[in-house]
């Protein structure tokens, strides 16, 4: 029993409280599950999402600097890729991606709840930048093609990032003095521009 109480707090140290572990990966489990993609998916494709969550959880209700937890997630999604690569060629960009109001709305759902969590203040940018775009890719394949193998190795290309980041000395992000005031430039720009601003946007990946 010692044994067992000592590596609990083993983990305990890297992966976090396991209530708050258990409701950020349930929560995102039951977005993805509920995506219009889910039942077309493999049990591979859904077995990697639902692990990755396991471990996106970890990082959120953790120790987010443990390498090893952006290791896994890259190691996952590469898994996916090795197995998809040889049977996809030439598929459109519509139908890899999917339609883009779906997959925005799956990003913007996935990522709220990621922001909404309390470990979401103790990562750094290069952490919270690799979350946000693999929830972006994770969209694609839960509104798109699942079986396009560069959805997968691009997330584990991030992933791989913030690890490397992390096994490494670390690197000073520039802060500016007086942050812009995103919300006036934004105003003044749709102002100026009208509704041409989004239209523009949406073709932006």
């Amino acid at each position: 029993m010692s044994k067992l109480v000592g590596i609990l707090n083993e983990r305990g140290a890297t992966s976090g409280d396991f209530m708050e572990h258990a409701r950020v990966t349930q929560g995102l489990k039951t977005i993805m599950a509920t995506s219009i993609g889910w039942v077309n998916m493999s049990f591979v494709q859904r077995e990697t999402l639902e692990m990755e969550a396991h471990k996106i959880g970890r990082v959120l209700a953790g120790d987010p600097a443990f390498a090893e937890h952006w290791a896994d997630l890259a190691g996952y999604n590469m898994l996916v890729h090795e197995r998809l690569s040889p049977l996809q060629a030439g598929l459109s960009r519509a139908h890899t991606h999917g339609e883009y109001t779906a997959q925005a709305a799956m990003a913007q759902i996935l990522k709220d709840f990621m922001h909404a969590c309390p470990g979401w203040a103790r990562l750094s940018l290069v952490m919270r930048e690799a979350l946000e775009m693999t929830a972006h890719k994770t969209a694609r394949i839960l509104t798109g093609e699942p079986s396009e193998p560069d959805h997968w190795l691009d997330k584990a290309g991030y992933y791989t990032l913030v690890a490397n980041c992390l096994s490494g000395p670390p690197v000073p992000v520039p802060v500016p003095a007086v942050a812009p005031d995103l919300e006036s430039e934004m105003a003044t720009l749709i102002s100026s521009s009208g509704s041409g601003v989004f239209a523009e946007a949406q073709v932006i990946e």
